[in-house]
């Protein structure tokens, strides 16, 4: 017999659609505060398909059509293609398209041969929940091959194991269990159904939950680089750089290694901003910032901690690799020209000092600013260290090779 819209069992069937709505609008409200994050969008639209399927999977035995069983599996698929890609793509990795689309493919087909072909709904169930199960795993390999995993993105590889699991091995002891189905009215009351309607609104609310615990970590870790981030040059801001650069002193003073700072303070910068405009001022910023990042290996902290002063900690390196750096900086900035038609002599002066065990980045601070002081005071464009010392050393070649600085 067919269910009656007055049965119990109609009315428990539409748990997980109203679920898959609620947590579909959850997510839609997220990104709307969010729109840069594509992936919760995304997140989204797999729980809207997933209600989709299962709201029309409840209507199966009602109106007794293949066509909408086909239809509310194809929401299935999709809705695990959905999420499969938004975790995926929060990790911004290359998602696999074509094994997702390929699954899928293998999926329906099998599912539509066993219901037009060789009817068979046992068969039907195992197309279905391998594939989606498959498509879990696609998910689960992505997140078991990201380095330096945090508590979060491990929460997420069990629970996308835990899903898997859920679709291929509940599946095949439940239906074990249940035995075969003589015709497709009897599965909506069979423990089988039962069981998939329970799991999969609990599954899909620890999914949920854990989705948006990664959101709001992506958020917090966003505001906090958006807080340490000089918006114009694009490098650590003052409070990013003493932050950083005072950890990696703390890690070279606790292994033994060796570290120096370089304070760069550009030449008449407020000339230049008073005689072309602060929109040519931005652009020397910028030319600046650019060198020093496309001269620096990972590692070296690089920071705007004033208007025109930029600092740079380097590990693993003497006072007198540091000098090499900033001579090779100084000779390549003289050589950069902004674009525009005007030709503005473009130098900057430098100050190096090396770490001493038990330093605070404020000591190296304060002896690389009187180092920068006496260049300054002996005619700009010129590197000077602390201590003191007479003469400048030789001008570098500004060959790329020879100006990136390594360790």
């Amino acid at each position: 017999m067919a269910a009656s819209p007055l049965n119990g069992q109609f009315y428990f069937s539409f748990l997980n659609p109203v679920l898959g709505l609620m947590l579909a609008s959850a997510f839609g409200i997220l990104w709307l505060y969010q729109r840069e994050k594509n992936y919760v969008i995304v997140i989204a639209s797999g729980y809207a398909m997933s209600a989709m399927g299962f709201a029309l999977h409840a209507l199966g035995p009602v109106l007794n059509s293949s066509s909408i069983r086909v239809v509310s599996n194809m929401c299935f698929l999709a809705s695990a293609a959905f999420l499969a890609s938004a975790v995926i793509a929060r990790y911004n990795r290359r998602i696999p398209y074509h094994l997702i689309g390929l699954l899928c493919a293998a999926g329906l087909g099998g599912f539509c041969w066993f219901v037009f072909f060789d009817p068979d709904i046992e068969k039907q169930i195992y197309s279905m929940n391998l594939a989606l199960g498959a498509i879990t795993i696609v998910a689960a390999v992505n997140l078991a091959t990201i380095p330096n995993k945090q508590v979060i993105d491990r929460v997420l590889f069990a629970v996308s194991l835990l899903v898997a699991t859920n679709l291929m091995v509940r599946t095949y002891i439940i239906l074990q269990i249940a035995g075969p189905f003589d015709r497709y009215e009897d599965l909506p009351r069979s423990i089988y159904w039962s069981t998939v309607q329970v799991s999969h609104a609990l599954i899909s609310i620890m999914l949920a939950l854990t989705l948006i615990v990664a959101v709001a970590l992506d958020l917090v870790r966003q505001l906090k680089t958006e807080s340490e981030t000089d918006e114009m040059s694009g490098l650590l801001n003052r409070r990013g750089f003493d932050q950083a650069a005072q950890l990696m002193l703390d890690e070279c003073a606790a292994h033994g290694r060796p570290a120096a700072l370089v304070l760069a303070d550009l030449d008449h910068f407020k000339a230049i901003n008073d005689t072309y405009g602060h929109a040519v001022g931005d652009r020397v910023i910028i030319a600046f910032s650019d060198l020093l990042q496309a001269s620096v290996n990972p590692g070296v902290i690089v920071g705007r901690i004033g208007g025109e002063e930029f600092a740079v900690a380097i590990p693993d390196t003497t006072l007198a690799g540091a000098r090499m750096f900033a001579e090779g900086v100084r000779v390549a900035y003289g050589a950069t020209t902004i674009p525009g038609p005007l030709a503005i002599p473009l130098t900057a002066s430098f100050g190096v000092c090396a770490f001493d065990d038990g330093d605070k980045l404020v000591n190296l601070l304060r002896r690389a600013d009187e180092a920068l002081y006496s260049a300054k005071r002996d005619g700009r464009d010129r590197v000077r260290t602390f201590p003191g010392e007479s003469g400048n050393v030789p001008h570098l070649p500004t060959d790329v090779d020879m100006l990136r600085f390594t360790h």
